[in-house]
């Protein structure tokens, strides 16, 4: 059986600036949420991909699950050998 996943992004504006995740079945927006909260989830996602942000690589480097930091070329931060 394959497994089923629910895509959470965390981001600031509307629903409309992410139509390219409209073909994704599952996907739970989390726009304009406090600081706290989105760190909190980031930190403790099954699988975090990041993205080209001191935010979200710092709380990569707190998670303890899967980190994908392999997609983003050509900045300062570079990702740990122990992510996908």
């Amino acid at each position: 059986p394959s497994k089923t996943f629910t895509v959470h992004i965390f981001s600031q504006g509307n629903e409309s600036d992410f139509k390219e995740f409209s073909t994704i079945n599952d996907v739970k927006y989390h726009l304009n949420t406090n600081i706290e909260e989105t760190f909190h989830c980031l930190v403790k996602a099954d699988l975090l991909i990041i993205c080209k942000s001191s935010f979200s690589y710092c709380a990569a480097l707190l998670n303890e699950n899967m980190v994908n930091g392999h997609i983003i070329k050509d900045w300062w931060h570079k990702p740990l050998k122990s992510w996908i």
